[in-house]
């Protein structure tokens, strides 16, 4: 039982660093283009950055979000005790 726990804690976890990563890329990538749209048009750097914007974010969010339920997933196996967590 200690190591299903330990298995769904660690599981946990990588959800949060993938939520917190994955927003800092999408920081790093919207800086990205800023400097290298501001650079030809400011008009198409506002809407393609717009969008990106949104759109990775929104990735982000929803795999972050499935990893998230993953893990809780993980926690009621090895709650109940059908066997190890690691399982499927």
């Amino acid at each position: 039982m200690k190591s299903e726990k330990i298995w769904t804690d660690m599981h946990r976890r990588y959800a949060v660093l993938f939520l917190v990563v994955g927003l800092l890329c999408a920081v790093g990538a919207v800086a990205a283009i800023l400097g290298a749209a501001s650079l030809v048009d400011e008009q198409g750097a506002r809407e393609a950055v717009g969008t990106i914007t949104v759109t990775v974010f929104a990735f982000v969010l929803v795999v972050g979000i499935f990893a998230t339920l993953h893990a809780r997933r993980l926690n009621r196996q090895a709650q109940f005790g059908r066997g190890d967590a690691r399982v499927k």
